[in-house]
């Protein structure tokens, strides 16, 4: 059986007895209230589900703890670490051998790697790579036993590697790093080039501040005779030349010095003139060779030396086949 028009009417109007009269509304549900009398119920926010209450249903969300049947682990969606799914991490690409620390926003960010053999060492507040120095360690022993290598071995990054001869000397080479200087022949001495020692022989000129024989002069003279009181010199000077008041020089006979009488005669060094105190002989009638007549010192410049005799009165000596010989010795003492 149809209804009249003039009979339609609203659900929710007073024609229905057991309704909540109220307009519709757009996403409104129709449910039994407390009353109970079929009333609107107002549409949810965006999102929202309808859930039962303790009486009535209702518009909200759901809350985790209200599933059923959760699975205890949940497979993760596929993402970067430092991608922008973190909230507590800076977005960056990954490099290989770099690390992750928090940085100051905190914020887990990359740490770029460090240089071939550094060492991650902690700042006053942030790590960072570097080197450790000697002081920084801990329970450092006093003493270290060392390990049995070689002076000229690959152990010392300052030397070059050799092998050890007999005689040999190390010396700073060119590069410059200790090396092997084979030893010199026989009687060669050690000198020092414009930059590096080799063995060699020393030329006199090369000789500063000479400890030693620095001049040496000998003559020959003929016999000579005396019968009176006063010297005669030989016929042959000894002359020495630069002579410095700190030499010491020595003056000797080189061969025989003969006296034909004893009782009489005297024989000695002479300079200038002048006998050399000490340096007389008397009642002499043979001296053999290298016997000194005078040691001298705090002489300079030119010097000569000659063998002298005198004889008392009425005595006469001979000085036979004599050869005296001077040697002045620098940067000695007596």
């Amino acid at each position: 059986m149809g209804i009249k028009s003039s009979n339609l009417h609203a659900v929710l109007s007073a024609i229905h007895t057991d309704a909540l009269v109220d307009a519709l509304v757009a996403g409104d549900l129709l449910i039994v209230n407390a009353t109970p009398k079929w009333s609107r119920l107002a549409k949810g926010a965006l999102n929202t589900v309808l859930k039962m209450g303790a009486a009535l249903p209702a518009w909200g969300n759901v809350d985790f703890a209200e599933l059923t049947g959760r699975p205890d682990t949940y497979p993760p969606y596929p993402h970067a670490i430092l991608g922008t799914g973190h909230s507590d991490t800076l977005s960056d690409q990954i490099v290989r051998g770099d690390l992750f620390v928090v940085n100051s926003t905190p914020k887990w960010a990359r740490l770029a790697k460090g240089a071939a053999n550094k060492i991650l060492k902690m700042g006053a507040n942030d790590p960072a790579w570097g080197d450790v120095d000697y002081t920084e360690l801990t329970n450092v022993p006093s003493t270290f036993a060392p390990t049995a290598h070689n002076v000229l071995s690959a152990s010392h990054g300052d030397a070059l590697a050799d092998s050890v001869v007999r005689g040999d000397v190390i010396i700073g080479n060119a590069t410059p790093k200790w090396a092997r200087l084979a030893k010199g022949a026989a009687n060669t001495v050690l000198k020092m080039g414009a930059n590096d020692p080799a063995w060699g022989s020393v030329a006199w000129a090369e000789v500063t501040s000479k400890g030693g024989v620095v001049s040496a002069v000998s003559a020959a003279g003929g016999d000579q005779s005396t019968v009176n009181t006063t010297w005669t010199n030989s016929t042959t000077t000894v002359q020495l030349t630069n002579v410095v008041s700190t030499d010491i020089i020595f003056v000797f006979s080189t061969t025989q010095l003969w006296a034909s009488a004893s009782g009489g005669c005297s024989f000695g060094v002479l300079r200038g003139g002048s006998l050399k105190s000490g340096d007389m002989y008397t009642n002499a009638t043979i001296r053999i060779h290298s016997t000194a007549f005078a040691i001298e010192t705090g002489l300079s410049g030119t010097i000569d030396y000659y063998a002298g005799m005198k004889a008392n009165t009425g005595v006469t000596c001979n000085l036979s086949g004599t050869m005296i010989a001077a040697l002045v010795f620098r940067g000695l003492a007596l």
